[in-house]
């Protein structure tokens, strides 16, 4: 190579940890030839091995048909996308949510309607490998039917024209504000 004082050199597949480097002058009338060697010894290691972990749904949640989930993951080592697929019979069958995603951590799941308390996700590189499952189930339910019940006043009360009266009521389901008015 030219004598610039620099070499990209791709790494051998050669793992040690007794490796030198020796630079020599390829023509010279020098004799002995000018070269230097690695003062001490280096090492050749395995890059390190991609790895995903699945994080939620991990294990106990109770997820909602029609809702949206946050499926969420670790990655490293790798930059390609991923394959994201759920279960409902603990890992016996497997059902696409996205077969190619990038691979950024997240992915917004409209969790479908296939209610089922054995469920899994399982995430792994477009590849193949690396992969990872949920550590435990979790369920896919019937959304809860959203209701209000007032509960007071609820008939029979008295309430003076002026005074500060508490009205109260109960819901359920994905109810996130609620509007009062009497007549």
């Amino acid at each position: 190579t030219a004598n610039d004082g620099m070499f990209y050199w791709l790494v051998p597949h050669t793992i040690s940890d007794r490796c030198l480097v020796q630079v020599v002058a390829n023509e010279s009338d020098l004799d002995p030839k000018p070269s230097d060697v690695s003062n001490a010894v280096f090492s050749i290691v395995l890059p390190p091995s991609p790895t995903i972990r699945v994080i939620t749904p991990n294990g106990g949640e109770q997820l909602p048909v029609g809702s949206r989930s946050p499926i969420k993951w670790y990655a490293a080592n790798f930059r390609g996308n991923v394959h994201i697929e759920y279960s409902t019979n603990g890992g016996n069958a497997w059902t696409d949510v996205i077969p190619s995603t990038a691979n950024d951590g997240k992915y917004s799941w409209l969790v479908p309607d296939t209610p089922s308390d054995n469920c899994l996700v399982r995430i792994t590189e477009t590849g193949g490998q690396p992969g990872d499952v949920s550590d435990a189930v979790f369920s896919i339910v019937q959304p809860t039917p959203s209701d209000i019940t007032v509960t007071s006043p609820n008939g029979g009360e008295n309430w003076e024209a002026g005074s500060s009266q508490e009205i109260k009521w109960t819901s359920t389901g994905d109810i996130d504000s609620v509007a009062i008015a009497y007549s």
